[in-house]
């Protein structure tokens, strides 16, 4: 979670995940706090858990979103824990709404440059020659370059105009 937006009071840890993502949210989600998702406590499944998701192709954030809420959880919010990277999608989704701009240049402005992190990027990084390889199975394979958020940015642009 975004430590300037939970000092700022932006985000608060209890908040919903619903009130973030665009759409309705299956009911399911309602009870899926941001403390659920960075604990992995939310009841989301990882990778496995959603065929339908092609983590070596990329994907936009909604259409993420709505292949995750295709499958009900594996257990109510809090009642388990379950590594979900699907977790951060929400998550980074949800900082990408609360700062209305991209995923990737929020990160790029108020967390990497900051801290002086010139080398760090979110976002594929096609084209960079200083990206590791991926690994599939204990062997070198693509990278997964799903997005965690704001592959497109007209999300952002339309919450910058609302304001």
């Amino acid at each position: 979670m975004s430590t300037p937006f939970l000092e700022r009071g932006v985000l608060c840890l209890t908040d919903p995940v619903t009130r973030w993502l665009p759409g309705t949210p299956p009911p399911e989600w309602s009870g899926i706090t941001l403390h659920h998702l960075l604990t992995h406590t939310s009841g989301l499944g990882h990778w496995e858990e959603y065929p339908a998701v092609d983590l070596h192709g990329p994907a936009e954030p909604d259409e993420l979103l709505g292949r995750f809420a295709a499958l009900p959880p594996l257990f109510r919010p809090g009642a388990g824990w379950h590594y979900s990277s699907p977790g951060y999608v929400l998550l980074a989704r949800t900082v990408e709404r609360a700062a209305g701009r991209p995923y990737a240049e929020f990160l790029a402005e108020e967390v990497f440059a900051p801290l002086g992190m010139t080398g760090s990027f979110a976002g594929a990084g096609d084209g960079r020659p200083d990206v590791a390889a991926g690994h599939e199975g204990g062997r070198p394979g693509p990278a997964a370059h799903t997005s965690l958020g704001g592959g497109d940015d007209r999300t952002a642009r339309a919450h910058r105009a609302a304001r």
